[in-house]
């Protein structure tokens, strides 16, 4: 018996394999024969009633079920600037942003006289040039957890994470549960938390009286945001289903009042393999109060890119040979319009991947496809490479691709500069690829470099440079790996395309060494006027002595230090010029946990300057040092 159902077993598996890879060839086959401009509008739909929303939505359920299941996935999401017109007395920094003019939320703002700050889940607002006048000026309690800031004159905007709290009624007897099973003969209550994300909207002439002018409440968890002008736009993404099995529709609350999102604003594509959550679009005039929104039934945003006049939503779609599908919304002032989508093999990465430049859209892709194995198709290898497309922006047609580089290594960044794009895949060595995208039709390498180490973020320098921010490696003794160690900035010399270099790097700590900018760009401080860098590190040593002094390049070091390193970047390479901390000769709270370093008050986050100050900000104190000596000049406890 046993061995019957083990042949059974298998015939199924084999069964689901096939009819999984033959109905992802025939999707994938139809979505490239539909992508054309006259197919675009035909495929790009609205609703045109709740119940036809609903509808499509439990039509495509057994299927999205079904296959969902088949690849291995979960059915339910888990998800845990214009310049100002006065010209400023001093120069200050702004949040390094992707594009210039669109400007992106942060934990951190400066308007050269102010420091606004998310500080222990409140908004602080500190008095900061000149030094000695700084002091807290005001805060501000919000309702829920605050996630970013965008400023403007007179104007602050917080977004922030919240829940709503929902209770339903269920009749057992009629009621079934998400996946079709029910309870026999019971009434019972459902009481569930359903995420949402408020947009505030404060008056600050006044900072003695702050007013709220406008407050929104759009469902689904924060993805992401911009600002262009007096326009906001707030990216949620939001589950289809409800604990109950209700079909959720998007709802927006404006002040007290709660509207649904109208079925015409809700767009989906009449072909797709099924709808897994919303994505939800908010704009909002912060001097006005008026908005709009557009929601996508067409999965989670897994990267959001934000040029002047376009959104442009990366949707991934995990399975054996995952892909992406990217939809563009013009933009116009609160105007949003679905115009076209594309479909490109492999995942995007993050907001980097993608680029709009001179009429095309251009994205990098990692593929990740599984090579079955015929004998035993239940097991497969995992097959990695690189890929990049250049589509037409009016229609997202394609015009131009380089497909299969690296093959084996995983991308780590991306980077597109003008018609240059520069990729960092790894293994084990840093190849830095260089692409040339001047002939849209035909991209092409131009040169590479391999190098040990990688990195996670690219950043522009000056004319012909990159700055690179990753962790340095030690290739394996055994297997095909490397070791990652301390954080790695390379300056990298592009001038040559053919031949990039290496001009300098600096490596900080041990491995276990860390910092944010990894994971987020906007913890990178650049001085261009004095060409420095400032990034926030939480450094590892590793003890020596507990290795006979020859660590193994697997050895984790504990951490003993954080606060900012300051680098000084020239044609000569890296050099540290000096480094600020807020946690002074003590760990914090007196413990010996080395772990405590990340929970401390005074871990220092983000760092900006204001004339020829630097200031670093923890959510316990900003501390002012001079930029040309790094001497204390001023502390101030929040």
């Amino acid at each position: 018996m046993n061995g019957k159902l083990a042949l059974t077993l298998v015939a199924i598996t084999v069964a689901a394999t096939l009819l999984q890879t033959i109905y992802a060839f025939m999707y994938y086959e139809s979505i490239a024969e539909n992508l054309t401009s006259e197919h675009i509008s035909s495929i790009l739909r609205s609703f045109r009633s709740y119940r036809e929303l609903e509808e499509y939505i439990r039509a495509k359920r057994s299927v999205e079920t079904i296959f969902y299941t088949l690849r291995g996935g979960v059915l339910l999401e888990a998800f845990t600037a214009k310049a100002y017109a006065l010209k400023p007395a001093v120069e200050y920094s702004t949040t390094n942003v992707q594009v210039e003019g669109v400007d992106e939320a942060d934990i951190v703002k400066t308007d050269g006289r102010y420091i606004y700050a998310i500080c222990k889940g409140s908004i602080v607002i500190v008095r900061a040039y000149p030094p000695e006048e700084a002091r807290i000026e005001a805060k501000i309690k919000t309702n829920g957890s605050p996630q970013g800031l965008f400023i403007a004159p007179n104007r602050i905007v917080v977004i922030s994470s919240n829940a709503r709290i929902i209770e339903r009624i269920v009749n057992s007897s009629k009621e079934t549960g998400i996946y079709g099973r029910s309870t026999v003969g019971n009434v019972y209550s459902i009481i569930w938390e359903e995420t949402v994300t408020e947009v505030t909207v404060y008056d600050l002439k006044d900072l003695r009286d702050i007013k709220i002018l406008s407050s929104f409440r759009i469902d689904g968890s924060y993805v992401s945001s911009r600002m262009i002008g007096n326009y906001v736009y707030v990216f949620t993404t939001q589950q289809v289903y409800r604990p109950n099995d209700e079909v959720a529709i998007p709802k927006l609350e404006v002040g007290n009042v709660c509207i649904q999102v109208d079925p015409g604003n809700i767009i989906y594509v009449e072909d797709s393999m099924g709808p897994y959550s919303y994505t939800n679009i908010l704009a909002v005039n912060i001097d006005r109060g008026e908005y709009s929104v557009k929601s996508l039934l067409v999965g989670y945003a897994g990267a959001v890119y934000v040029s002047r006049e376009n959104i442009y939503l990366a949707i991934p779609k995990w399975g054996e040979e995952a892909s992406s599908s990217i939809y563009r919304i013009a933009m116009n002032g609160l105007k949003l319009e679905a115009k076209a989508f594309l479909e490109v093999p492999g995942i995007v990465l993050n907001q980097f991947s993608m680029d709009e430049y001179n009429g095309y859209f251009r994205v990098a892709t990692s593929t990740q496809s599984i090579v079955r194995i015929m004998a035993r198709p239940s097991i497969g290898r995992i097959e990695l490479s690189t890929n990049v497309y250049v589509a037409k922006v009016e229609d997202m047609s394609i015009v131009g691709r380089l497909e299969g580089l690296a093959p084996g290594e995983n991308m780590h960044s991306a980077r597109f500069i003008e018609d240059r794009c520069y990729l960092v895949t790894f293994k084990k060595v840093d190849p830095l690829f260089v692409i040339d995208l001047s002939d849209p039709a035909n991209p092409r390498v131009l040169g590479y470099l391999k190098i040990p180490g990688y990195s996670d973020y690219l950043h522009p320098y000056g004319e012909g440079y990159l700055i690179g921010i990753g962790k340095e490696t030690v290739e394996a003794e055994e297997g095909d790996f490397a070791w990652y160690q301390g954080v790695k900035i390379s300056l990298f010399d592009v001038r040559n395309v053919s031949n990039p270099m290496e001009a300098g790097k600096y490596v900080i700590g041990d491995r276990g060494t860390d910092t944010p900018v990894l994971r987020d760009h906007k913890a990178l401080l650049v001085d261009y006027r004095n060409s420095m860098i400032v990034l926030p590190i939480l450094e590892a040593k590793i003890n020596l002595e507990l290795y006979g002094g020859v660590p193994p390049p697997y050895a984790y070091g504990e951490p003993v230090w954080q606060g900012v390193y300051v680098l000084k970047i020239s044609d000569k390479g890296i050099d540290c010029i000096g480094k600020v901390t807020h946690i002074d000769n003590v760990k914090p709270d007196g413990k010996k946990d080395g772990g405590l370093w990340m929970y401390s008050e005074f871990f220092i986050n983000r760092a900006i300057y204001i004339d020829d100050l630097l200031y670093t900000i923890s959510d316990g104190r900003i501390k002012m040092n001079s930029l040309s000596n790094l001497n204390e000049v001023a502390t101030l406890d929040v």
